[in-house]
């Protein structure tokens, strides 16, 4: 049909003059002709008629105009760039809140646990040392391993762990292969430790 033929000319012809369209900035005022012949008569109130400007007075005129459209441009960008700086700011600041608070509640979870199992603790260590004394190095171990599931960061349970390995190792060639693992992992935390580098000697021979 003739009229559905020229309302599809009419679409193709946008989208080809698509492009043509001016793009718009969110900051910057769109300058029409109205609004460019108001900002001329604004800035020439007060100083003479426009409608009988000379060039000259054109020229100053204009060049007066730019002068106050880069102010206002930077005024724009100022207050851009602050509000910028004050999100990223409010943002920083509640990062920072969100962090301390997850520290502060990881402080007392962990504060808590060592108030709750420090008795079971230093109960295992002493048990293992009891049976250390008493050469029944499988109870030794069992302690101390205990121990080492409660804190397993512990220095002393953990190289008392390794030292009841030591003992089954060379009394009853038993957990060798445990007793070098957690020797060495040890001494990578304390690689002077003199006690750990007598253990490994133990332990390998």
């Amino acid at each position: 049909m003739a009229g559905e033929g020229s309302i599809q000319a009419m679409i193709n012809s946008l989208r080809n003059n698509k492009n043509l369209l001016r793009k718009r900035s969110i900051f910057k005022k769109e300058r029409t002709f109205l609004s460019t012949k108001k900002e001329y008569y604004k800035a020439a109130q007060g100083e003479f008629d426009l409608k009988k400007a000379t060039k000259e007075e054109l020229k100053t005129l204009r060049e007066k105009i730019i002068k106050q459209r880069k102010i206002e441009n930077r005024k724009s960008w100022s207050i851009v760039l602050a509000v910028m700086i004050s999100l990223v700011l409010i943002l920083i600041n509640a990062t920072y809140k969100t962090n301390k608070k997850e520290i502060e509640r990881i402080e007392t979870a962990k504060d808590n646990y060592l108030i709750e199992h420090i008795n079971d603790y230093i109960y295992y260590l002493e048990e293992g040392d009891k049976w250390i004394e008493k050469k029944n190095w499988n109870n030794a171990t069992y302690r101390y391993e205990q121990a080492v599931k409660l804190f397993p960061e512990e220095y002393e349970a953990n190289y008392r762990l390794a030292l009841s390995y030591g003992y089954s190792c060379s009394y009853k060639n038993k957990n060798c292969e445990k007793g070098r693992r957690l020797t060495n992992q040890l001494l990578k935390l304390y690689p002077e430790d003199s006690k750990l580098l007598e253990l490994k000697i133990i332990l390998e021979k």
